[in-house]
């Protein structure tokens, strides 16, 4: 606890420090990257093996950050957890996929919002996981992703495109029911004066 309470305090600083924790439980290790957004003033990567392109991208703003800068990285142990270590970078990327360990960036310096600085890309999408895991859904709500206002909001927009989209449908369909009738109304006068002669 009290190393947690120092991380913090150093996050708090003025010294542009990079701080690199090798995480090797994910569950319990996402929390070191969530307990870290409460310093504001520092940049925070939680990244993994398993995503080398984010975790090369974070690495990369944490070391141009004029701040100090958390970079936790997930690196399952074959060791403590009893696999073989050919299946590390396997395991890595279930914890990302599982959202048991997501992938996430906090940036002061894109805005003074926390829902607008934190950055969630590089997620799988967690449709199919379910029950989603507490880190998730709190990463997520803090965003602002997924909030009962944000939900509603989207289901207000579903239905008013849904509405709308009737709307045009049956538009296109009046008009396409009154271009066939004049052509067949001509096509048949046509025919008819034929028949006259």
């Amino acid at each position: 606890a009290q190393g947690l309470a120092d991380l913090v305090a150093l996050l708090h600083g003025d010294l542009p420090l990079l701080i690199v924790a090798l995480a090797d439980d994910a569950p319990a290790s996402a929390e070191i990257g969530l307990l870290a957004l409460a310093a504001r003033e520092g940049f925070v990567a939680q990244t993994s093996i398993g995503a080398p392109d984010h975790l090369v991208r974070a690495v990369t703003r944490a070391l141009h950050s004029r701040r100090p800068a958390l970079v936790c990285v997930h690196a399952p142990s074959p060791l403590r957890d009893g696999f073989a270590p050919r299946e590390l970078v396997a395991r890595a990327r279930a914890a990302i996929a599982s959202h048991a360990f997501p992938l996430f960036t906090s940036d002061p310096d894109a805005s003074p919002s926390l829902g607008l600085r934190l950055d969630l890309s590089g997620n799988p999408s967690d449709d199919g996981v379910a029950p989603r895991p507490a880190i998730w859904s709190a990463l997520r709500e803090l965003a602002g992703a997924d909030t009962p206002w944000w939900a509603r909001v989207r289901e207000e927009a579903q239905r008013a495109s849904d509405a709308s989209r009737a709307t045009e449908l049956a538009a296109a369909r009046a008009g396409a029911t009154d271009e066939l009738l004049a052509r067949l109304t001509a096509r048949l006068g046509e025919l008819a004066a034929r028949g006259r002669r």
